[in-house]
C-alpha cells in the first residue's frame, strides 16, 4: 500500500524541482494508501529516519535494517501515533514509563500479541512483522516474530507471503 503511494510520489517529483512535502502527502492519499494524517506522519518520519531519497525513489533497494525501519515507521504512522514534529529530537517509539505494569514478554501474557503469534505461526507474514514491532524488546514474542514464526526469513516476513 505504501509502495504504491511511493510510486505516485516519485512520479510527482522531478530532480530539478525542490521536494514538495504537501504533494508527496497528497499523492499517498490520492493513491488510496493512507489517510492525510497518516501520510504526513509517514512522509515526515521516512524523511527524518532514512532520508528524503526514500520518499522520492520507490525503487531504492533497502538493506535489512532499512526494511525494519520502514516497517516500524509504517506501523507507527498507521496506529495514529503523532508525526515527528522535530526530527532531530523526537522518536517514533513511545516513551516507556518506569511505574507502569510490566510489558508482556511471553506467549500467554497478552491476548492481542497471542493472536498475532498464532497468525504468524500459521504463516501470516504481516502478523509476524506486526508482532515484532508491537512486542517488547528481548521478549519471546519479538524473537518468535523475528524468525517469521520459525521460518527463518531475512527481512520482512510479509515478503514470504508474496
Amino acid at each position: 500500500m505504501v509502495v504504491t503511494g511511493l510510486m505516485v510520489v516519485a512520479a510527482c517529483s522531478q530532480e530539478e524541482e525542490p521536494f514538495d512535502r504537501e504533494a508527496a502527502i497528497v499523492a499517498l492519499v490520492d493513491a488510496g494508501s493512507l489517510a492525510m494524517s497518516d501520510a504526513a506522519c509517514w512522509v515526515d518520519s521516512v524523511t527524518a529516519e532514512l532520508g528524503l531519497e526514500y520518499v522520492e525513489n520507490p525503487d531504492i533497494e533497502l538493506t535489512h535494517d532499512e526494511q525494519r525501519t520502514m516497517v516500524g515507521i509504517t506501523a507507527s504512522c498507521l496506529t495514529s501515533q503523532p508525526a515527528v514534529s522535530d526530527p532531530g529530537s523526537a522518536s517514533l517509539a513511545p516513551a516507556i514509563e518506569d511505574d507502569g505494569p510490566p510489558e508482556p514478554m511471553a506467549y500467554g501474557d497478552d491476548d492481542r500479541l497471542d493472536r498475532l503469534w498464532d497468525a504468524c505461526a500459521a504463516g501470516n507474514g504481516l502478523a509476524c512483522d506486526t508482532l515484532f514491532w508491537d512486542s517488547a524488546p528481548a521478549s519471546e514474542y519479538e524473537a518468535f516474530a523475528e524468525s517469521c514464526g520459525a521460518r527463518e526469513a531475512i527481512g520482512l516476513c510479509a515478503e514470504l507471503d508474496e
